[in-house]
């Protein structure tokens, strides 16, 4: 018998991933129905990390995360994260997230 795991049991494994990873740096978790910037598809969630500030590390990091999540669903889904940095409030990322996006 086949396993077909969900959207919110992805996400939720995803978001754990990270809240291990970043812990107190992180200022919201949100998931968007749809990519932010251009046509997306059904088969890829779309999450937005918000943490205090970021580097580039962290956009590698956020990248293997989802990545290692991804393997343990078999690849169903996949995951595209985004880093929303908390200093910069008028971000149309930021407008996006607060309009539309689902905290995990």
């Amino acid at each position: 018998m086949e396993t077909v795991i969900s959207r919110v049991d992805t996400l939720a494994l995803f978001a754990r991933a990270v809240r291990e990873k970043y812990r107190d740096r992180i200022r919201g978790l949100y998931a968007l129905s749809d990519h932010p910037f251009e046509e997306g598809d059904d088969e890829t969630l779309y999450v937005v990390v918000q943490l205090d500030s970021h580097t580039w590390e962290d956009v590698d990091v956020l990248s293997k995360l989802a990545f290692s999540v991804q393997e343990q669903v078999d690849f169903a889904l996949d995951i595209t994260p985004f880093i929303l940095d908390s200093g910069i409030p008028d971000d149309p990322l930021a407008r996006l997230v607060s309009a539309e996006g689902v905290a995990l």
